[in-house]
């Protein structure tokens, strides 16, 4: 922790940074979605859980956050960390957050719904490699609940 003599010198400093960040030159929406993002990872959501589905055998449940994640869990009570994190493509703010999960009753496929650039966005997954296998553009702003349909043809969304 750093103390200062005064409290001017403490003002001083603090000017001093925010003019320094005021006066580094700004990247675009699209530079910054090129650009690496350090993610820290803290082994379970850092937000609040939106939705959870379980697989068709009852082996794994998968859920969705506002921390821009989906997580994979093992329902034998001796793993207690993630199987898969699944990280669907996101920007600072809102973009990137996860509402809704419905997994695939005959493959196991993950369906994971939130918002990209002001827009709805489906992404599929496979539970396995935790690996992006597709994505759904949406027409909307939010998905929140979605379904397969018993034999897995359709994949509904609301």
């Amino acid at each position: 922790m750093m103390s200062f003599r005064t409290p001017a010198m403490a003002g001083v400093l603090w000017a001093c940074l925010a003019l320094s960040a005021l006066m580094q030159p700004q990247e675009s929406a699209a530079q910054a979605a090129t650009q690496p993002q350090l993610r820290i990872e803290p082994g379970s959501h850092a937000g609040p859980l939106r939705r959870a589905a379980v697989d068709p055998n009852g082996r794994w449940v998968v859920t969705t956050s506002d921390d821009k994640t989906a997580r994979i869990w093992s329902l034998d009570p001796a793993e207690t960390s993630p199987r898969q994190i699944l990280r669907p493509p996101s920007q600072p703010g809102g973009d990137g957050r996860l509402y809704a999960v419905a997994v695939h009753p005959r493959t196991g496929q993950v369906a994971v719904a939130g918002v990209n650039s002001g827009n709805a966005v489906i992404y599929l997954f496979d539970p396995d490699t935790g690996r992006q296998v597709g994505r759904i553009d949406g027409k909307g702003r939010d998905i929140r609940r979605m379904a397969w349909t018993p034999d897995g043809t359709l994949l509904v969304a609301a």
